[in-house]
């Protein structure tokens, strides 16, 4: 593809993730520039989904949150997918601060948000 955005190579991850490609898809992973909550949730979920919760506690959530924090406008996918990132990777503490937050903000937390939990 000549140009690629955040839906493309989420569609990538997640496609890789359903078929059991996780190596393909830390792949296309590293290959990512500008990564955002929305890839570093579809990365954990590629772990998630095939069984490798180590690597996905391992993650880098902490660069997920630098990233979250640097959106300059939230929305509920965002703050869905940083509860998802937090919750997947045995960080339920911070999942509840976010959530608690995300409410303090003004989003009302939807029925995507409480899967999470």
């Amino acid at each position: 593809m000549p140009e690629k955005n955040t839906i493309t190579h989420a569609v990538m991850l997640v496609m890789f993730a359903e078929n059991g490609f996780v190596e393909e898809a830390e792949d296309v992973f590293q290959e990512i520039v500008h990564r955002n909550t929305i890839l570093w949730g579809a990365m954990h979920c590629c772990y998630a989904q095939n069984g490798d919760l180590i690597q996905a506690k391992n993650a880098n959530i902490c660069e997920a949150k630098k990233t979250f924090d640097r959106i300059p406008t939230w929305n509920l996918v965002s703050w869905n997918t940083m509860l998802a990132a937090y919750a997947m990777t045995g960080h339920a503490y911070s999942a509840i601060q976010l959530f608690w937050v995300m409410f303090l903000h003004g989003f009302d937390p939807d029925k995507a948000a409480f899967p999470s939990f």
